[in-house]
């Protein structure tokens, strides 16, 4: 046993008062130079698995190694980006030999926040760093001076912006303050972390590697496939193989661990060594999360000096004084918005910008991207949109996932809070634009997704075929196993490049023509991604094959003719589907030249069905092999004579039933459910936004708002960000 890096997690070095950017994701340290923050302890402690299996489908079981709960973003397109992006480029690839279980156990040790109820905004400027501070109050002396110049010309800002009002003087004052806006934007990002969950993480992993090659289906069709819910436990022997009982005794096992924050350190050391000791024939039938320790005593607690009030600056108070009313805050917003639009549309006029302003927002992109992942089709996008970085995009795959754990002492932030600047500080008011434009880059990264997915699926395939005994080469194509060896090179080649443009390009380069060609006729029929357990036979709509063999007869040393008998069947559409749960069910065999075959559960391919006896004939007879034509707009494949119609299975079909026998064949976007609840999500949160909004519309809630008037914790806008789920005990 030994212990395990982390090597996936995602908040490195993170402290209450750490800078977020929206435009790439990133973190800066943190800019807070007094002791100004509080702890509240809140325990928690709970357990998950996650990690690689055919056997079993959860919402954590083949997908990544951390799961991220909400997003920032401050404009629409930036929420959704964040929001969905998270969910891809970490999907575990497919081994033919080994199964890897991680078991995950979190402690929430309790909430460090900054005590916004006894600091006012001249306290928290007070409370930065010099450098933040310095351009704030740069910031905030345009801004005043502005205040002082319209008030003293009786002038309205939007009339100077328009350009109804020609004073140069104002309008480069103007400029002044928007430059020295941005200028601490682009310095310190767009918000700052105001409370993080202190706690940790820590894993146990069992690795299961077969000293030989698995076999195709296993026990050909006996293995059993669970479809578990979120936060259920699943037996070794579930994950492994189906829960078969006559498991192959060849199996290597092994125990790692890792512990994250020393505060989870002795519970994951005692489990580990548990499992260890137990050895793999006590843990076969075990549930490994019902033998998490419990929680011994409370967490550790970080060391959080007392609250101290920050102390006073002349300089600032000075400044201070010179703020006028926020009456005309959102004229503010106007203008920094109207700049940033005018910089995308330079003939936008005023006039144009404000009779759109409250429109609804556009949002007909991210429901056809919604569609397209539920249909497990997402079209290749233009070619000018792939290079296109949008400015205001939280790209928190690249960045945010691919970093650390930061850490204080024995515990680590499992999830944090962030304000936006603009939201604090008045004269930092901006406006966004929340249109979800059809450029958005969420779309290619869901396609690098959706293009890594159809490697894994056939890789997988072909590995099950390499294993049946079927002569390729008899079939006019490559040896099955090259076949894999090349698609499992490009699935490692997209993870290990996953933040580049080009990384699909180059991945599928390295295919060879056979494997490419195959690789084309799977995703131009992208219905073919829902043979997520594989394909049902249906004969005449009446019928289909029973699981188990009535007869076996050897034509010869090398091969073995399968009988099965028919089943009664009737399927009315896809809600019938679970009727399948009795029958042997199929893989698509996909030759280079576009022929289509069915590989069955018991290593052989469909060769003939006889209606009169209602018998079903499988061999390794490559020349007796049924071909099947693929009916895209029926999402399905046929016979020569229609009769025969394979129909893909998918993952939920199996949900709620004990006796389903199979096992994973294809992954795809459409079955994350994580991933199609967090559009569901997004969906709710961009109804009815307009095309503009802004900051400046948080100080209409707060009625003769002055500098030394003290902020309200639960009144402040927050977006959450974490690997545990969102507390709402501190923030609202």
């Amino acid at each position: 046993m030994k212990l395990r890096k982390l090597s996936s997690s995602p908040f490195y070095s993170i402290q209450v008062g750490a800078t977020i950017s929206s435009s790439n994701g990133k973190f800066g340290p943190s800019l807070i130079n007094s002791p100004v923050t509080k702890f509240v302890a809140d325990t928690q402690q709970t357990t998950s698995m996650k990690g690689e299996s055919s056997y079993v489908y959860a919402d954590q079981v083949n997908q990544g190694s951390f799961s991220v709960v909400g997003g920032y973003g401050i404009s629409g397109v930036a929420k959704v980006d964040a929001g969905v992006s998270a969910y891809a480029g970490h999907s575990q690839q497919s081994n033919r030999k080994e199964v890897s279980l991680t078991y995950s156990l979190q402690i929430n040790s309790g909430i460090e926040y900054i005590n916004f109820d006894d600091l006012s905004v001249m306290d928290l400027v007070n409370s930065l760093a010099n450098g933040p501070k310095g351009q704030l109050l740069n910031a905030l002396n345009y801004f005043t001076e502005i205040q002082k110049q319209l008030k003293e010309k009786r002038v309205d800002l939007l009339e100077v912006i328009a350009g109804k009002i020609d004073d140069p003087a104002l309008k480069e004052l103007l400029n002044k303050w928007l430059s020295a806006s941005h200028t601490f934007f682009n310095s310190y990002g767009d918000g700052i972390v105001a409370g993080v969950i202190w706690g940790g993480v820590g894993e146990v992993d069992l690795k299961l590697t077969a000293e030989q090659k698995e076999e195709n289906w296993r026990y050909g069709g006996s293995a059993k496939f669970s479809y578990a819910g979120v936060g259920k436990s699943i037996s070794v022997a579930a994950a492994y193989d189906g829960s078969n009982t006559n498991r192959n005794a060849n199996i290597d096992f092994r125990v790692e661990s890792l512990a994250v924050g020393g505060v989870v350190l002795q519970q994951v050391q005692t489990w580990a060594n548990t499992l260890n000791e137990a050895g793999l024939n006590q843990l076969w039938n075990v549930s490994v999360l019902d033998k998490a320790p419990a929680l011994s005593g409370p967490p550790d607690e970080p060391v959080i000096p007392p609250f101290q009030q920050p102390p006073s600056d002349p300089k600032v108070t000075d400044l201070f004084d010179k703020i006028g009313s926020l009456e005309e805050l959102g004229a503010y917003a106007k203008a920094s918005a109207f700049e940033a639009a005018k910089a995308k549309d330079p003939n936008l006029t005023l006039d144009k910008f404000l009779e759109e302003e409250n429109q609804p927002a556009k949002t007909e992109a991210l429901a056809n991207i919604k569609t397209d992942v539920l249909n497990n089709e997402l079209p290749e996008p233009e070619e000018n949109t792939l290079n296109r970085a949008l400015d205001d995009i939280t790209d928190v795959e690249n960045s945010v996932l691919n970093t650390q754990v930061g850490t204080s002492g024995n515990l680590s932030v499992l999830g944090m809070w962030i304000v936006n600047w603009s939201e604090l500080f008045p004269w930092l008011v901006r406006g966004f634009d929340n249109d979800i434009t059809p450029d958005l880059r969420l779309h290619e990264v869901l396609q690098k997704q959706m293009v890594l997915q159809d490697l894994i699926a056939l890789e997988r395939i072909y590995s099950l075929l390499d294993n049946s005994g079927i002569n390729a080469e008899a079939l006019e194509m490559p040896k099955f196993d090259d076949l894999v060896i090349e698609y499992a090179r490009s699935v490692h080649y997209i993870q290990d490049n996953f933040e580049k443009d080009t990384v699909v390009t180059e991945a599928l380069q390295q295919l060879g023509q056979p494997a490419k060609a195959i690789l084309d006729i799977w995703q131009e029929n992208y219905f073919l991604r829902s043979c997520e357990l594989g394909l049902g036979i249906l004969v005449d709509n009446e019928f289909s094959v029973e699981r188990k063999i009535k007869k076996a007869t050897n034509l010869d040393q090398t091969d073995v003719q399968l009988i099965y008998d028919k089943i009664a069947l009737s399927i009315s559409g896809p809600n019938d589907y679970y009727r399948f749960r009795d029958t042997l069910m199929g893989i698509p065999l996909i030759t280079p030249g576009g022929k289509v075959y069915l590989v069955g559960q018991n290593n052989m391919a469909l060769t003939n069905v006889n209606k009169e006896t209602g018998e079903f004939t499988f061999s390794r007879n490559a020349s007796q092999f049924l071909h099947f034509t693929i009916e895209k707009n029926e999402q399905r494949l046929v016979s020569s004579e229609k009769d025969i119609v394979l129909l893909p299975i998918k993952f939920e079909v199996a949900k709620n039933i004990d006796n389903w026998y199979g096992r994973v064949i294809s992954n795809n976007l459409a079955s994350n459910k994580s991933l199609l609840d967090k559009f569901n999500v997004l969906e709710e949160e961009m109804k009815g936004l307009p095309k503009y909004s802004y900051s400046s519309d948080f100080f209409k809630g707060i009625p003769n708002w002055n500098p030394e008037t003290s902020y309200s914790t639960r009144v402040l806008p927050v977006q959450y960000l974490g690997i545990t789920n969102r507390i709402g005990n501190i923030f609202r």
